[in-house]
């Protein structure tokens, strides 16, 4: 914290500010005008929509503790840093069939301690419960992410996007997932710290842990890093369409340049 910054702001764990860079003055979602509330059962999309846009660019949310209802959550502000307190839940609404945060800027930050809830069991559709398209440098920090729809963490043609310190539980396909564009390689990811404990004995799940999807012809998955994660995926019955589970630990296709060290695999194998 720079000299004459306020002491009271909230910690900004994995963001990097240069020297002599003032820390952005936060914008809360619980204080007027935006006002969510934070009560488990009240729709509070509109206020966190409204927060985001006052804050703009490189700015800070804070979303303080309570359980908080959105129909999705779309961060399309360049540079914005999220951080959920201790003990606040951004919870998908039911029968939402949305993607409960969609990112399509670049430089966004999420950050914990508190807790993602994709309420898979109240989704009819499987999409993907966090959605990053075509935004580079996208970072998830110290977060649980549970009960995540379709895909857990999906990025689609993004580079150096980062998920790091995360529990990852409960989520319908591959908990965190990169996918190439057709002749477009993308480069960087990092998987680090966290622990993907999915897909228990007797789950529904289908898929497995971290997973790279290149395509031939230049899509490529490039230079990324998988390390110090404990990794645990079941075989658990015959997936969608007859098609047996993929309980993988890590896998890759057309990828190069994948480090993978320093993990702990359980129930699963590498792809």
């Amino acid at each position: 914290v720079l000299a004459g910054d306020a002491t009271d702001r909230p910690r900004h764990a994995g963001q990097r500010y240069p020297p002599g860079r003032p820390l952005p003055e936060s914008t809360n979602v619980r204080l007027s005008p935006f006002n969510a509330t934070g009560d488990g059962r009240t729709d509070d999309t509109r206020a966190f929509t409204s927060a985001r846009d006052a804050a703009g660019a490189n700015g800070l949310v804070v979303v303080p503790a309570g359980t908080y209802v959105l129909s999705g959550l779309a961060l399309n502000v360049v540079g914005q840093t999220w951080q959920l307190l201790g003990g606040a839940t951004l919870f998908l609404k039911p029968s939402a069939n949305a993607s409960l945060l969609r990112i399509t800027a670049s430089h966004v930050t999420v950050e914990g301690p508190g807790v993602l809830d994709g309420n898979l069991a109240n989704q009819s559709e499987r999409r993907a419960g966090i959605s990053v398209i075509s935004a580079d440098h996208v970072s998830f920090r110290n977060l649980t992410a549970r009960n995540l729809n379709g895909y857990g963490f999906l990025f689609a043609n993004c580079n150096y996007p980062v998920v790091t310190d995360c529990l990852v539980t409960n989520t319908w396909y591959w908990a965190v997932t990169f996918f190439a564009a057709p002749a477009t390689p993308f480069y960087g990811a990092v998987v680090t710290n966290c622990r993907i404990l999915n897909y228990g004995r007797g789950t529904s799940s289908v898929g497995g842990c971290v997973a790279f999807t290149g395509r031939n012809g230049g899509g490529w998955a490039r230079d990324a890093i998988v390390g110090n994660n404990v990794l645990e995926s079941y075989p658990v019955h015959t997936g969608e369409h007859g098609l047996p589970d993929e309980p993988y630990g890590v896998y890759g296709s057309y990828v190069q340049g994948l480090t993978i060290d320093g993990n702990i695999i359980r129930g699963g194998t590498m792809g």
